[in-house]
């Protein structure tokens, strides 16, 4: 890893859903990115859409992607 980049870090909040819709307060979890996205790698420049590829992770059903811009979510899948 490039220095420039070894303080990068994702921040998630990890939300729990009841039956009803109901939500629980989200829990924040911070990870170095290289643990989980395996591509692209951090730091990386892309010029065309992405195929973002992670680790596996036991009894993962699906990933959910959230991409913001400016504060402002734009994509979820």
């Amino acid at each position: 890893m490039r220095p420039q980049f070894a303080l990068i870090y994702h921040q998630y909040s990890i939300v729990g859903y009841g039956v009803t819709g109901n939500a629980s307060r989200g829990v924040p979890v911070i990870i170095q990115p290289s643990i989980l996205l395996l591509r692209p790698k951090a730091g990386a420049v892309v010029h065309a859409p992405p195929r973002l590829v992670w680790a596996k992770v036991k009894r993962a059903s699906f990933y959910n992607v959230q991409l913001y811009r400016g504060g402002e979510m734009i994509l979820s899948t």
